[in-house]
């Protein structure tokens, strides 16, 4: 009987010390000094060797390793052994693809570059820079560049220094000063602040004389006049309430002007681009 108990409790002591495998690997867990010891002087061996030999010796360790697995573990076991190789490739193949599309996205030509303000939660309608393109063939190989989320005005920053808002009036003007954008959309209170700043640039300065005399002769467009840095007044924006543009802008606001925004022949084109747009000339 004392056999018969002692052989139980050998055969669970062999079974309880055989090393425990995920598809062919044996786990931390049972790992031994002894087997630590052998991977480490493996490696180091495999540091030794030239590139091709190593590469031959990782190869040979690998299909030794998986004699004997069947197929699911052989697919386990390779994303095991080359988990480092596979995710460096993805990442590479990642890159290659996002570095070269980033640069041709913005090397693109700009067909516009425009920014709306003060319209707090209201969602701009963006369907005319469809139109826009169409109309001046600019919808191969072009961009649109627009930020309809910026809040200026001289009411606030008098109370508030521009705290509420200070990426707005530290970020915003500075693209404006690099001719960045084409044009500001607003309310009177944005044409205020962006004329104080010189953020917003005259308007006879901006729009060909010819094309002002259209504008006002032809289609009734006033000029918005405000101080500017010197505290003179200066026509900065045109009117372009009563357009079908301005009222499906969705801008919050039922006055909405057009100011020019950059000093760049780039700048001034596409400004004239979109009032030919807005009012349908030629």
């Amino acid at each position: 009987m004392a056999n018969k108990e002692d052989n139980i409790v050998n055969k669970e002591n062999a079974i309880s010390n055989q090393p425990k495998t995920v598809a062919g690997q044996i786990t931390a867990s049972t790992s031994t000094e002894a087997d630590t010891k052998k991977t480490t002087e493996d490696n180091l061996e495999l540091r030794a060797m030239s590139r091709k030999d190593r590469l031959a010796a990782k190869r040979e360790r690998y299909r030794k390793n998986i004699e004997g697995m069947s197929k699911k573990e052989q697919r386990k076991y390779f994303l095991y052994y080359y988990k480092f190789a596979i995710m460096g490739a993805i990442l590479f193949l990642a890159l290659a693809i996002y570095i070269p599309v980033t640069i041709y996205k913005n090397s693109r030509p700009i067909a516009l570059s425009y920014a709306v303000l003060n319209t707090g939660i209201n969602q701009i309608d963006k369907s005319f820079e469809d139109d826009y393109c169409r109309l001046f063939g600019l919808e191969k190989g072009y961009q649109i560049l627009s930020n309809t989320s910026i809040s200026l005005s001289l009411e606030d920053y008098a109370e508030n220094g521009g705290n509420s808002y200070s990426s707005d009036y530290m970020q915003f003007p500075t693209l404006c000063y690099d001719n960045y954008y084409d044009i500001i959309i607003s309310d009177k209170a944005g044409v205020e602040y962006c004329g104080s700043a010189g953020m917003a640039r005259p308007v006879a300065n901006s729009l060909s004389a010819e094309f002002l005399a259209v504008l006002e002769n032809d289609y009734n467009c006033s000029l918005l006049s405000v101080k500017d840095e010197d505290d003179n007044m200066v026509a900065f924006a045109v009117d372009i309430s009563g357009t079908e543009f301005a009222k499906n802008l969705n801008t919050g606001y039922s006055d909405v002007f057009l100011s020019v925004a950059g000093t760049s022949e780039r700048n001034k084109a596409n400004a004239e681009k979109m009032l030919r747009y807005i009012f349908s000339i030629n």
